[in-house]
């Protein structure tokens, strides 16, 4: 199709198609989801699963259905801005955080990995595990890569900890959601 508009059309359309993407780095618009290839996670065979999602509660908990019942299970190792504390306003980024977990996991099947490091259940009753989605896609890693979340690790370090400061460098680094000066700056008080 190009060779009948000649160079000066490809030209065009390439730009175009760049700020379609939205201009400069597509991370650093405000709210912004970037495409990242992930570290080449894989679920491991331990996890359990699969869970029916029951509904996302925020941007680290989410309810899925273990035999028959909806269990609510917090991410481990992230920290996302709060939308439904009972001592808290809703923070800054907080129901994009929300919506970004309902587009990953919402309607899906998932597994959980436990880490014993973490116990099963934390003092509020909720599971804790790494959400695992579409095969080898984990809800805790991508929350944070993508900026929706920060890292947070409670009294122990766990299994993926690296991995997920990593993530958090880079997410702020490329000013991807929460981190970009429009939304949150990194601050979600």
């Amino acid at each position: 199709m190009l060779k009948h508009f000649g160079a000066a059309a490809g030209i065009v359309l390439a730009v175009l198609m760049i700020a379609s993407c939205g201009a400069g780095n597509p991370g650093s618009q405000p709210g912004s989801v970037r495409t990242v290839d992930g570290p080449g996670l894989t679920r491991p065979a331990t996890a359990e699963g699969p869970y029916a999602v029951d509904r996302v509660v925020d941007g680290d908990t989410v309810r899925v259905v273990v035999d028959g019942e909806s269990a609510r299970v917090r991410l481990i190792g992230i920290d996302a801005p709060e939308t439904n504390h009972p001592r808290l306003p809703v923070q800054c980024f907080g129901y994009e955080a929300t919506q970004h977990a309902r587009d990953l996991v919402g309607g899906k099947d998932v597994y959980l990995e436990y880490d014993p490091s973490q116990g099963r259940q934390d003092r509020f009753g909720r599971e804790l595990a790494y959400v695992w989605f579409d095969g080898d896609r984990m809800l805790n890693y991508e929350m944070i890569r993508d900026g929706f979340g920060h890292e947070y690790t409670y009294s122990a370090p766990y299994r993926y900890r690296d991995l997920f400061t990593q993530a958090q460098h880079e997410s702020a680094a490329s000013d991807r959601g929460l981190w970009h000066a429009d939304t949150c700056a990194g601050v979600v008080e």
